[in-house]
């Protein structure tokens, strides 16, 4: 995860799942000008409002975020890879 803290970057390792998106959020982003590109899982506690994900060497834009009420205690971080 990352996080800019007084203009600080800071990083710091959470354990996730890793999924792929979905061909319809793929299409839709592709509409909206973005490419979309995972799907994180991750424990509700890790997340902390940051905005971005180094993911493989890559940064990527957190979307939007989804907490499934049947998956309890679990956050879905919806990313798109930051073009540098």
């Amino acid at each position: 995860m990352l996080q800019v803290i007084d203009g600080t970057p800071i990083e710091r390792e959470v354990l996730c799942d890793v999924m792929s998106i979905t061909g319809s959020e793929y299409y839709q982003s592709k509409k909206d000008g973005v490419q979309a590109s995972y799907v994180f899982d991750i424990s509700i506690y890790d997340y902390d409002n940051e905005t971005k994900v180094r993911f493989n060497s890559k940064v990527h834009k957190i979307d939007r975020t989804y907490a499934d009420p049947k998956k309890y205690g679990r956050m879905e971080l919806h990313c798109s890879e930051v073009k540098l």
